[in-house]
Formats: structure tokens, sequence, C-alpha cells
């Protein structure tokens, strides 16, 4: 039996409706503080671990934590690549500690976390810093849990952006969390 056209324009309505409050839900989620460690709190780990991105605040916030003694090892997915000298660094020096740069031929959030994953239970190790920028803690950290059995403790790193590319990658964020929490469920 066809519906009316005001059972349609109710029925369109309902759905704009709950369109617009998950988006709104999510985005205000999104943009308010993620709940990270700052680096005077970080509990001593097994590892420090860096998803790649950013425009560098990450290995800032790497070099802070290794100075602070947070961890003995660091894994930093694709830090030999040639577009990251920082990066490159890092991973040339092991008087800072001992350090991790697998090369990851996808580099999304979910590849890396489960090559950080795999890496963790190849060394036997039990807890996890977790480096990120700000916008992307709570997604790459839901990705680190499902592929880690430890403890993994986040710092966000300051991304410092401006409004229209925090809002690119804000809508990224969200649209990331929809495929990690609907479509792509396990590790």
């Amino acid at each position: 039996m066809a519906r009316s056209r005001r059972q349609q324009l109710t029925i369109a309505g309902v759905v704009v409706a709950v369109g617009l409050a998950t988006v709104g839900t999510a985005t205000w989620r999104f943009t308010s503080a993620p709940s990270a460690a700052s680096i005077g709190d970080v509990a001593s780990s097994d590892a420090i671990v860096v998803f790649v991105g950013g425009k560098g605040e990450r290995l800032e916030v790497v070099y802070q934590l290794l100075d602070a003694g947070v961890a003995p090892n660091v894994v930093i997915p694709n830090g030999l690549s040639p577009g990251s000298a920082e990066a490159n660094r890092l991973c040339l020096d092991e008087t800072r500690a001992e350090v991790f740069c697998p090369e990851l031929p996808d580099g999304d959030t979910r590849s890396e976390a489960r090559l950080i994953g795999r890496i963790a239970t190849e060394n036997g190790w039990q807890r996890l810093v977790l480096v990120t920028s700000d916008y992307h803690v709570e997604r790459a950290g839901l990705r680190l849990g499902r592929c880690f059995d430890g403890e993994v403790e986040a710092v966000a790193a300051d991304s410092d952006l401006g409004g229209r590319e925090r809002m690119g990658k804000l809508i990224h964020e969200l649209f990331g969390h929809v495929e990690a929490r609907v479509v792509q469920r396990s590790c």
C-alpha cells in the first residue's frame, strides 16, 4: 500500500532529526577534550607508540615522554619514510630507547593498531602509551585497544589547527568512528 505524502514527509523528518541529533552529539563529543593523560601524569610503560600523521606535534610529545623516562621502547610505523625527517632521526637514534620503525603499506589507523598490537605481543609488553593528535585520540585508542590485550594510556598532542582544518579533521574522525564502531568492529 502506498504511503501518503504526509507520511513520507513525517518519516523523512524523523530520519533528518535523528541524523542531526547523531551528528550534533558526535561533533560535541569530538570537539570536547578527549580523555588523555598529561605528560607529567603518564605512568611507566613498556613502550611509547605513535600513530603516523599530524604535523610533527606527535613526535614532540614522544621526545618529552622519552625525556621523562616513561618507556624504554618506541614504535613508529613508517618512521623511516622519506617524508618525515624528524621520525627518521628518532628511528636511527637508539641512544634514547629501542626504536621500532616497521614499514606499513596501508597507513590507516586500523592497520597501525594491528601492527603495534602484533609488535607489543611479540615483545611481551603489558602497557603502552599511545601518542596521537588531540582530534585522533579516541578512535586511535579504540582501535589499539582492540588489537592489544594490555593497558593503553593515551597522550594527546596539541594539533594547533585552524578552524577549517580542525573541522575537516573532525568530520574525518566522525566517519572513521562510524566505520570502527559499525563496520569494522574487530581488530
